[in-house]
């Protein structure tokens, strides 16, 4: 398995190589200057998308759980500006705080990460590549060169199919509703092999993870 893990993080390594016109940032604590560009990038949409993580309640939840002080942050730039950032917090994860359910199967992974906050620029067209990139990118540090065994996170349903691709899959099948958002979640897992293996397998037969990333990356060549 050491030897199938090394071969796919060549693979990709190689691969984000190639995209000479982005630039990929991370992982960055808090205090970094690049946190703070990217951190801007992030509440500038958020703030559009998801006004609740700005109210009252969305900030004071964010200061007690000290999720961007605790958190590992991640972004990529195209032509120069950022385009995508990820979050990832360690255990002590923002969904615990969401609802009781998620907070009780939280407490068997306080080895995983979790990913959340995840953002592309919606005036760039096929932004979701960049995701991906950025996924890879993340995926990359996360398992070469951590210690962590696997991602939480949690969705809505039309985005499950988006995190299946990278080898999370729902924990019970069974969505949550939250008020304060109004929509739909659920709660997805994914191990370091159940991830790994999922990607070997798209790369192996279904390129288009790739391929198609690829093309984006290099529009300005």
């Amino acid at each position: 398995m050491k030897i199938i893990n090394s071969m796919l993080f060549w693979i990709v390594r190689n691969f984000l190589k190639r995209q000479h016109s982005l630039e990929f940032i991370g992982p960055e604590t808090i205090s970094s200057s690049s946190t703070q560009d990217l951190i801007t990038f992030r509440d500038g949409i958020l703030s559009k998308t998801a006004p609740y993580l700005y109210d009252e309640e969305g900030l004071e939840n964010e200061a007690l759980g000290e999720f961007d002080q605790r958190s590992f942050h991640f972004g990529v730039k195209f032509q120069g500006n950022v385009v995508a950032y990820v979050r990832l917090t360690p255990a002590g994860f923002e969904l615990s705080t969401l609802g009781q359910s998620w907070s009780a199967i939280s407490r068997h992974y306080d080895d995983y990460i979790e990913f959340n906050r995840l953002v592309a620029d919606p005036n760039i067209p096929k932004r979701g590549y960049f995701g991906r990139l950025l996924l890879l990118y993340v995926g990359l540090w996360l398992f070469e060169r951590s210690n962590y065994k696997g991602i939480v996170a949690i969705c809505r349903p039309e985005r499950i199919e988006f995190l299946n691709s990278f080898g999370l899959s729902s924990v019970t099948g069974l969505t949550t509703y939250l008020p304060k958002r109004k929509e739909n979640y659920q709660m997805l897992i994914g191990s370091r092999k159940e991830i790994l293996t999922t990607i070997l397998k798209k790369y192996l037969t279904d390129n288009r993870m790739f391929n198609s990333a690829y093309r984006m990356g290099s529009l300005s060549k």
